[in-house]
């Protein structure tokens, strides 16, 4: 069955280059600009590249609803929490505290490009006692 990919966007500027799109974008040190998740523990993640350039263009961020996102290492299950790997990736999280970027809305593999629901700014929690 196919996800229909319905989101809101944000506009920044690029503090590096992106090459590939899709990439998960933190909040930069710099007022509007975004650069490449790659922390899953302090990266603060605030959506999903939708478009590439270089550092200085213009750049539009998934930030709310369902996007497609780049799978990293492992692959992922549909319902797992995601996180970001260095690169920008989407990778499985089941680390206390991590910082998610949202949930996995199917199956993925390594490479694979699948749709994602955006939950910016939610920490796992689950199974902590």
């Amino acid at each position: 069955m196919a996800t229909e990919n319905v989101f809101g966007t944000i506009s920044g500027e690029f503090s590096e280059a992106v090459a590939t799109q899709y990439l998960i974008a933190k909040l930069d040190t710099t007022a509007n600009e975004f650069g490449i998740a790659d922390t899953a523990a302090t990266d603060i993640m605030v959506g999903v590249f939708q478009n590439t350039g270089d550092d200085g263009d213009s750049c539009s961020i998934a930030v709310l609803g369902i996007a497609k996102v780049l799978i990293g290492t492992g692959g992922v299950s549909k319902g797992e929490r995601l996180t970001c790997e260095a690169g920008g990736s989407a990778i499985t999280t089941t680390t206390l505290d991590d910082l998610v970027l949202g949930i996995a809305m199917e199956d993925g593999d390594d490479g694979d490009v699948i749709p994602v629901f955006l939950t910016p700014g939610m920490v796992y929690h689950l199974g902590a006692t």
